[in-house]
């Protein structure tokens, strides 16, 4: 499937069936003899037009719902190019097409891709579509068109990309295999008297990043602000830690020595599944595969709804991956529908639906915001001028590189950005949760990892065990006898268990109305030393693993430049090195090409 091949092939394949379109429309049902040389132009030109489109929107995927319905649009406009100049009366009807597409081809073009392009971007291409109509009559008919008759092919061409998105839609679809399951409610029998739980994490956000966020002020304002520690520098083993109070070598999830993945252990209890059997109602919104269904971290929620990159970037319309094809593509073809949220506003769209849908009974409800990871889809919404955003795009292209420092800052910029978009959505879904209900509400809000930014000569995560990938914000609202202090991932599922009165189980974590954690475990890398792993005993830091032990003194060097003598009673406290509990997890192809678009695999 073409969307499963590496960005440039995809490129190269787009712009070679444009250009090839362009030329036997033109040769074969116009019945036009082009010279070599002027075809040659002709492709050319429209290798560049798509070439350019390429450019434009090289941080983003949503590239490929407009490439993919550019030939149909580029061998409609060739094929109007005979028929509209010798249409007789063209004059009127061109009058009427140019009317025709000032409303639909600009509502189009200004409301179908406002983000990879924007506005002004978005009229030049309207104004490109012209230059480039007027430049296959020049080639074909061997004359210069009339502005007017220009002008009004260039906009015939933007109405006729509304058929483009159609074709964008349709062939998507029909390969993914029609509308997704139909979801449901599961819990039954006697409803429970507990509170509503709230999870809400973020991907690869750094604490002090986090720490100016409008949601943690307000989940704050009836709660309490944690030093959170990850339990793991990347999301799968970390995240699965959250979901059950395991340790990274309890529950076995995680990337092995030979690089394979690991799921979650299917006898392996979560906090859904278990406040699921206890008669509440679950529900998920989720990016990143590490945290999908595929390695098992969402097990027990009931209506799971996984977002990920669709085949071309689907055209953003309602129903677009939950309808049958037909009405999907009407809805896309006639533009009756407005834009399907995307990326963090369609994690706040699946939960205005979530609570439309629940019942009398109390909801866990997990939202999952994956905005901080690579590769920022959002920077484009930056006002940084054209050079700086080639270049952060070109940084995030080239994501296994080591960036220069004096690109750090370009990255940094980007990245508060997209905290920016993720406390929008996060503030949009306590707006919707409204007061807590009666029964109560317990908010816990957190992050997977950090990400590093040449604090200790790299970047991203997934490779150290510094704190500038271990500290996340984390912060709890809802629960009696909390204190500010240090805690873990692995305290929340038995912090969140003892408040609906469900403690009991043999955890690894512990209860923090008790008291904040005094020792705190870090192991599970996705690259390195797999025996990598640390410790966090108050102020007191180790890291270990086959090729030796490192200690830090928090308090007086909290950026971990200075290693200060090991204390063989730290160094006893560090975790057994992380090892897999079960067979490594079959990736289906879908779950590769997300882990790909994110910079997890290889091709």
């Amino acid at each position: 499937m073409l969307s499963d091949r590496p960005a440039w092939t995809r490129a190269v394949a787009l712009v070679g069936a444009t250009a090839a379109t362009e030329a036997v429309v033109l040769r074969v049902s116009s019945g036009l003899a082009v010279p070599g040389p002027d075809l040659v132009a002709l492709v050319a030109v429209g290798a560049i037009m798509v070439g350019g489109i390429v450019l434009a929107a090289a941080h983003s995927e949503r590239a490929g719902a407009v490439m993919a319905g550019l030939p149909t649009t580029l061998a409609a406009m060739a094929v109007s190019v005979p028929v509209v100049m010798d249409f007789p009366g063209a004059g009127p009807f061109v009058g009427v097409l140019v009317l025709l597409s000032a409303v639909l081809g600009l509502r189009t073009a200004l409301r179908a891709v406002p983000r990879w392009l924007g506005p002004r971007a978005a009229i030049a291409s309207l104004l490109a579509m012209v230059g480039l109509t007027w430049a296959v009559e020049i080639l074909s008919q061997g004359h210069s068109p009339q502005p007017w008759q220009a002008a009004g092919l260039g906009a015939g061409a933007v109405l006729l990309l509304g058929l483009g998105r159609w074709a964008g839609l349709a062939i998507p679809l029909v390969l993914i295999g029609g509308p997704s399951p139909e979801e449901r409610w599961t819990a039954d029998g006697p409803v429970p008297d507990g509170p509503d739980v709230v999870l809400l994490t973020v991907d690869t956000l750094r604490a002090d990043h986090a720490a100016n966020m409008e949601v943690v002020a307000r989940i704050a304002s009836d709660g309490v602000v944690l030093e959170g520690q990850a339990a793991s520098p990347w999301t799968l083993p970390s995240m699965a830690t959250l979901m059950t109070g395991l340790e990274p070598h309890h529950h076995g999830a995680g990337r092995d020595a030979g690089g394979a993945f690991h799921g979650l252990a299917p006898e392996i209890p979560t906090l859904a599944a278990t406040l699921a059997a206890a008669g509440w109602d679950t529900a998920a919104t989720i990016e990143n595969p590490f945290v999908g269904s595929a390695f098992g971290v969402p097990r027990g929620f009931a209506r799971v709804r996984e977002i990920g990159p669709l085949p071309f970037a689907l055209p953003k319309q309602p129903l677009s991956d939950r309808s049958r094809l037909w009405e999907a593509s009407l809805a896309s073809l006639l533009g009756m529908l407005p834009p399907l949220p995307d990326g963090a506003d369609r994690h706040v769209a699946d939960v205005a639906d979530f609570l439309a849908r629940r019942r009398d009974r109390p909801l866990l409800l997990w939202v999952h915001l994956v905005e901080p990871h690579l590769p920022y889809h959002h920077a484009i919404d930056l006002d940084i001028g054209l050079g700086r955003r080639l270049a952060l795009a070109t940084l995030v292209r080239q994501a296994e590189d080591q960036p220069p420092p004096e690109n750090l800052a370009e990255l940094r910029l980007a990245y508060d950005h997209e905290v920016q978009v993720a406390d929008r959505a996060l503030c949009a879904v306590l707006d919707l949760l409204g007061p807590p209900p009666a029964r109560g509400r317990i908010v816990v809000f957190t992050a997977d990892h950090g990400e590093e930014f040449g604090e200790h000569e790299g970047w991203e995560h997934g490779h150290s065990m510094f704190q500038e990938l271990l500290a996340v914000p984390l912060v709890i609202g809802g629960i009696e006898g909390v204190e500010p202090g240090r805690a873990g991932l692995v305290d929340v599922a038995p912090t969140v268990l003892a408040a609906v009165g469900l403690a009991g189980q043999d955890l690894d974590g512990r209860d923090l109305a008790g008291g904040p954690t005094t020792v705190i475990r870090s192991s599970a890398p996705l690259y390195g030393p797999v025996d990598l792993r640390a410790v966090l005993a108050g102020d007191r830091k180790a890291i270990g693993s086959g090729e030796g032990i490192t200690a830090y003194d928090l308090r007086a060097d909290p950026g971990e430049q200075r290693p200060v003598r090991v204390d063989p009673i730290l160094e006893a406290l560090l975790p057994p090195p992380y090892a897999p509990t079960g067979a490594a997890e079959d990736v289906d192809p879908a779950t590769r090409a997300r882990l790909r678009s994110l910079g997890y695999v290889d091709d």
